[in-house]
């Protein structure tokens, strides 16, 4: 029974499977890192042998370890070479693993043997550290660990049956052995303990990166299937708006449009923190004028003060000559979200919105500080920690008065500390608040850089004039879509076809030429990226200029809009579609930008 066990584990030992081949590789990995530091150990060892009168030793040490050290390297590189590997590559794993171990664990028989007290504890030591170094080393190869362990296992048994230049018996013999034994299985137990929690820790954050990923994909896919009914609410709206109203169906529109654009906001607000726990949150600095951005802030929150009695005040300090280098949307995204919080918990007063660049040491280095100031009900110092945590509020009451999810300022807080910046808070309960922020940016001067020229000669509605009828084709499955497009391109004097999934799409880029191409992304039969590569394909082969083509989709997170951009498309268009963005888009094909 004892037999067929022994050769059960000897088929189990040389029976190799994909997961063998895993482990080598790994374990290769390891050997390798540390080769260097071996080497210098080994010859640290050899000089040491000489100088305790040992030379011949010393030079046989190295004569046998150095082959057997670089045996590792030899072996890795024949597999970085080889088209295929296989089991004579870890059988000879197997081979340089004996080879090592039996050189170490043999060195230390000789040196028990040699009776020389310091001699013999040096040669108990060696056997020690290479005992546990196969013991974490091969840690996850079981097989190798058992090969690697027969050198080691075989130098304890000989310590204890050795002859000894001096008397020694049985039993202390036998006590050695259990001690050294004891010994390497306690330093051994530890080290496996340490790896399994290294493992375990590992583990751990394998698993929250693939819940971080899971939770991403269902936000992206909730965002998607938010804003595809959205597009219809909100565009429906926008073109109602535009009709003539009495003022009663007015304000009902206008709630639609606040309701609609507050729970997009939510959206986007939970998309941003996702993206900031996931570290897939990017900047895409370029040069901007404070003045405009601060002239376009004012703009958009002037009437939102006004509406509730406020007065909104500016002082923007910088020359309107002077630009700066950030990522202007996200300082917009920054002081937009403190500019809506002023207003939300003010009741009365002045909201001030002060912007300035201060030069550094007469370079063109500048520290870029924005201060937004209120006469609200202010926050005390437990509160003014309390309102960076993500949805947390100063009222976090059941009967709170203001809405939100209390993600802004957390996000906004991130943000600006990816840019290198700091915000921070100040406030005095019953006086009010004062949110600081402080970014160092790169300056220029306005004829510095190349500037846009932008057509001027739009109509009201932000078209260019032309004399000539663009035509666009549309492609979209959603009939409510397809039909909120077509009445919103309606206004604009366009030659209008629908295509309803991608292989209409194809085919009608194939049998007539359009001047711009919006493409649902989301379509049965062939989504709108493999739609594109057909017509790209098509244009190619009928020697046409490639049609602009946008990608219309409710898929509005960044690192979706950057594989939309990579994967050849000329634009991007976000559901809800806004009628001014579509315009722009309708008017540079116009204008032939």
């Amino acid at each position: 029974e004892l037999m067929k066990q022994l050769i059960s584990t000897i088929r189990w030992l040389f029976s190799l499977t994909g997961e063998d081949y895993r482990r080598a590789d790994a374990l290769a990995d390891v050997l390798m890192k540390d080769l260097v530091f071996r080497l210098l150990i080994e010859a640290v060892l050899a000089v040491l042998f000489a100088f305790c009168g040992l030379p011949v030793f010393a030079l046989v040490w190295l004569a046998l370890i150095i082959p057997a050290e670089f045996g590792e390297s030899i072996l890795t590189r024949f597999k970085a070479r080889a088209d295929h590997i296989g089991p004579p590559y870890l059988y000879a794993q197997y081979v340089i693993s004996l080879c090592g171990g039996g050189i170490w664990s043999g060195v230390s028989v000789y040196l028990w043997m040699s009776g020389n007290v310091v001699l013999m504890a040096t040669g108990v030591f060696m056997l020690i550290g290479v005992t546990i170094h196969v013991g974490y080393k091969y840690y996850e190869w079981t097989k190798a660990a058992i090969i690697a362990g027969i050198p080691p296992f075989l130098a304890i048994v000989t310590m204890g049956l050795a002859p000894l230049p001096f008397e020694v018996s049985l039993a202390e013999r036998l006590l050695l052995v259990q001690a050294v034994a004891g010994l390497i299985y306690y330093m051994i137990t530890v080290a496996r303990a340490n790896i399994k929690r290294q493992y375990q820790l590992r583990k751990a954050v394998q698993d929250a990166s693939g819940a971080s990923q899971t939770k991403s994909i269902f936000l992206a896919n909730v965002s998607h299937e938010i804003r595809t009914p959205m597009n219809g609410v909100l565009a429906m709206a926008e073109l109602l708006e535009r009709t003539e109203l009495n003022p009663a169906q007015r304000e009902m529109v206008n709630i639609i449009q606040i309701s609609g654009d507050s729970l997009l906001r939510v959206i986007d607000d939970i998309l941003d923190l996702s993206k900031i726990e996931a570290g897939h949150i990017t900047l895409e600095p370029k040069p901007f004028s404070p003045s405009d951005l601060v002239r376009s802030l004012v703009s958009t929150f002037t009437v939102a003060a006004q509406e509730k009695g406020l007065s909104l005040r500016f002082r923007c300090a910088p020359p309107d000559d002077l630009y700066l280098v950030g990522d202007v949307f996200r300082f917009r995204q920054v002081i937009g979200n403190l500019l809506s919080n002023a207003i939300k918990f003010t009741e009365e007063g002045t909201i001030t919105l002060s912007v300035e660049a201060l030069p550094v040491d007469n370079s063109d280095d500048y520290s870029f500080r924005v201060v937004v100031s209120d006469t609200g009900r202010g926050m005390n110092a437990d509160d003014v920690q309390r309102v960076f945590q993500p949805f947390v509020q100063a009222d976090e009451s059941r009967s709170r008065r203001f809405g939100g999810t209390g993600l802004g300022l957390a996000i906004s807080r991130d943000v600006v500390q990816r840019m290198g910046g700091t915000l921070i808070a100040e406030s005095v309960p019953g006086e009010g608040s004062r949110f600081i922020v402080t970014c160092p940016l790169k300056g220029m001067h306005k004829g510095d850089f190349a500037e846009i020229s932008i057509s001027e000669d739009a109509n009201a509605d932000g078209v260019a004039r032309s004399d000539t009828r663009p035509s666009i084709l549309v492609a979209e499955d959603h009939p409510f879509n397809r039909r909120v497009l077509e009445l919103t391109l309606g206004t604009m004097d366009a030659d209008l076809t629908f295509a309803v999934d991608g292989i209409e799409a194809v085919k009608a880029c194939e049998n007539e030429v359009f001047d711009l191409v919006l493409m649902d992304i989301q379509m049965p039969q062939l989504d709108g990226v493999e739609a594109l590569q057909q017509i790209r394909l098509n244009e190619t082969r009928l020697g046409r200029p490639p049609v602009s083509v946008y990608a219309l989709t409710a898929n509005a997170m960044e690192h979706q809009v950057a594989e939309y951009y990579a994967a050849g498309f000329d634009g991007h268009l976000a559901k809800p579609i806004r009628i001014e963005d579509l315009h722009a888009v309708v008017s540079g094909v116009r204008s032939g930008t």
